[in-house]
């Protein structure tokens, strides 16, 4: 005997015990002082009564008494693994935008958890564009003839600026909610430049593979969010640009950017990042281009010898500047690829996504002002510097462990290569010795890791092992230290092939885990099979 099916009504019930915790727990209750009464018509809606609501008429009555029609929201991305479904939510009220991610599980209705997802995103957004429950920009509204030089859509922005710079003086010390709201916030452009770059571009290795990371930098070129090596700040000294805003500079070539891409198909864009002309940071991502020339389809030839025979390499160079595009450079680029079209689709979506960055950084500073920014990107990093220091105290040996492996050949009939890592610390210094591997190959398997690169690894590594609400950026650079011979097959010397690297990059992750497992064996794992199969074909 069957029951009957339960109604949308039913369900929703049925989750609303769940759905009152997180809203409750998300929302929190606010700190009122003591003797203090407010006027019922005067008192902000209190977001843990309201979390007690029911699905139906929770944060979306919260924003509609709040915002009357003046709010809107929009699913930037979604995601469903096993029984958790995470969203990417916006949120625009009165001319302000926050993005943030929403969680819930589902028990067995994908559409409902769907919508609690969405509302958990809603309740963070809405967290964050009015923490302390009261409206910034009452106090500045312009009337409906407004005689303000300033446009009526920037008001909010200028009631917001006015607000933090009263908060949060000059030579004053970051406090830490502001220091959690300035985190969360580039966490959340981090997300928002993905999600704007997987729904522009067009070929599948992105949009599919996710074949691109994204990376958000001081104003000294250290990252404080993202996940590749930091290029920045080497790439310019060696390189002299007069930065502006509205430049966009492009690049392929590993041997000029430091390692932080490992072969030509890699496309690196760095945007600076300016709040009233004066220089905040600089917002970057990479993509990998399906095709960049060279004498096979898809730029990887495994018969290379060195890196003219795998395609077009890119130096850094202004494909846009002030804003206007450097069409005689676009165009030698893209004549030189078999996929034109689809290079020029994905070049803009990856620069699309990298002009996020940039806009969320400027909000940040029009928020809580400039100053107070890098103070934030200071105690970003040094929070960071900190929490490695107990990781590496606590997972790494001071006696020196090895641990050596090998891929096999190189596509060309040489090998094996031997890769060997010495890894020990010294008080809360860590140190890498890659001495014993073996020289570079003459095929095309060379992995060229830049010291700046395998700090990262290290950094994600032990990160997402032993402690991933670590937010990972550069200030634990200074404890590691890493030695890597030059001319080896980690340190190839111009110009070595590299375009099937990831032979080398996948033993490299498995001679580090085997390294590491000596302090940690509980935490040891099998290796992989060290390659990156591709089918590719071209012209039909």
């Amino acid at each position: 005997v069957s029951s009957k099916s339960a109604s949308l009504e039913e369900l929703v019930k049925a989750n609303k015990a769940q759905f009152d915790r997180i809203f409750s727990t998300q929302m929190g209750t606010p700190d009122v002082q003591p003797g203090v009464t407010a006027e019922p018509s005067e008192t902000p809606v209190s977001v843990a009564e309201e979390g007690q609501a029911s699905l139906d008429s929770g944060i979306r009555k919260i924003l509609t008494e709040r915002y009357g029609d003046g709010w809107s929201h929009e699913i930037v991305e979604h995601s469903i693994d096993g029984d958790e479904v995470r969203v990417v939510c916006r949120l625009e009220a009165d001319g302000l935008t926050s993005t943030q991610h929403g969680n819930a599980r589902s028990s067995g209705n994908v559409g409902i958890a769907l919508q609690r997802a969405s509302d958990n995103a809603l309740a963070r957004c809405y967290r964050e564009l009015d923490p302390d429950g009261t409206r910034a920009t009452d106090s500045f509204k312009a009337p409906a003839a407004s005689t303000s030089s300033l446009p009526q859509d920037d008001l909010p922005t200028a009631a917001v600026r006015l607000a933090a710079s009263q908060r949060q003086r000059p030579g004053q010390q970051i406090d830490t909610v502001t220091l959690d709201l300035i985190e969360n916030a580039l966490r959340n452009a981090r997300h928002e430049m993905d999600a704007v770059l997987f729904r522009s571009a067009m070929s599948p290795v992105i949009r599919e593979q996710h074949d691109e990371f994204p990376m958000i930098t001081d104003r000294r070129g250290r990252m404080i969010v993202g996940q590749f090596g930091s290029y920045v700040a080497q790439m310019l000294r060696e390189k002299k640009f007069d930065l502006s805003p509205g430049d966009v500079i492009l690049q392929s070539d590993p041997y000029q950017c430091g390692g932080a891409i490992s072969h030509i198909n890699d496309w690196l864009v760095l945007v600076p990042v300016f709040h009233q002309e004066a220089l905040v940071g600089f917002s970057s991502m990479f993509g990998h281009m399906m095709d960049v020339g060279g004498p096979v389809a898809g730029s990887m030839p495994t018969g290379a010898t060195t890196i003219y025979g795998e395609g077009i390499r890119i130096p850094p160079i202004k494909i846009f500047e002030k804003g206007k595009v450097n069409q005689a450079a676009l165009d030698l680029i893209l004549n030189n690829t078999r996929t034109p079209q689809m290079n020029y689709s994905d070049l803009m979506a990856i620069i699309a996504g990298s002009r996020a960055g940039e806009k969320r950084v400027v909000e940040i500073c029009d928020r809580f002002g400039r100053e107070t920014y890098f103070q934030a990107c200071e105690a970003l990093l040094d929070r960071t510097h900190q929490a490695m220091k107990r990781l590496i105290v606590q997972n790494l040996p001071t006696e020196p462990q090895s641990f050596e492996d090998y891929v096999d050949d190189d596509g060309c009939g040489n090998g094996p290569f031997k890769m060997k890592l010495t890894l020990w610390r010294e008080g809360e210094h860590a140190f890498f010795d890659w001495t014993g591997t073996s020289d570079q190959a003459p095929g095309p398997i060379n992995f060229y890791l830049h010291e700046g690169m395998f700090k990262m690894f290290i950094g994600v590594y032990m990160i997402m092992v032993f402690d991933p609400q670590i937010l990972f950026n550069d200030g634990f650079y200074d404890l590691v230290h890493v030695t890597m011979p030059t001319g080896s097959v980690l340190q190839p010397e111009f110009p070595a092939a590299l375009g099937c690297r990831t032979h080398a990059l996948a033993r490299q992750f498995d001679v580090l885990g085997g390294a590491l497992s000596h302090k940690a064996p509980e935490l040891a794992t099998a290796a992989g099979y060290g390659s990156s199969p591709h089918f590719l074909y071209s012209g039909i």
